[in-house]
């Protein structure tokens, strides 16, 4: 995962003002939002834990979609909160 300030030093560095790029952000309010829809209550903390792993494990031929937050949501709502570092959203 990436903050903001960071995302923004690597555009300025790899691509010009004028070009055009497509880019798909995902944020922890998308995954809070999602999260309200499914009847899923979640803490800021673990939502942070949701889209790291999301991030980690992501396919890149497929992406990351609504369905994607969703899969890793229910699998949090499995799981629980956690500290102890489960990764939801892979089998090991």
């Amino acid at each position: 995962m990436v903050l903001v300030k960071e995302l923004k030093r690597r555009l300025n560095d790899w691509y010009k003002d004028d070009e055009e790029i497509a880019v798909a952000i995902w944020t922890v309010d998308d995954i809070k939002t999602q999260a309200e829809s499914m009847g899923i209550k979640i803490k800021k903390k673990d939502a942070e834990q949701i889209l790291y792993e999301i991030d980690k494990h992501q396919d890149s031929s497929i992406g990351i979609s609504w369905d994607t937050l969703g899969c890793y949501l229910d699998d949090f709502r499995k799981v629980g909160p956690s500290s102890s570092g489960i990764v939801v959203g892979v089998k090991k």
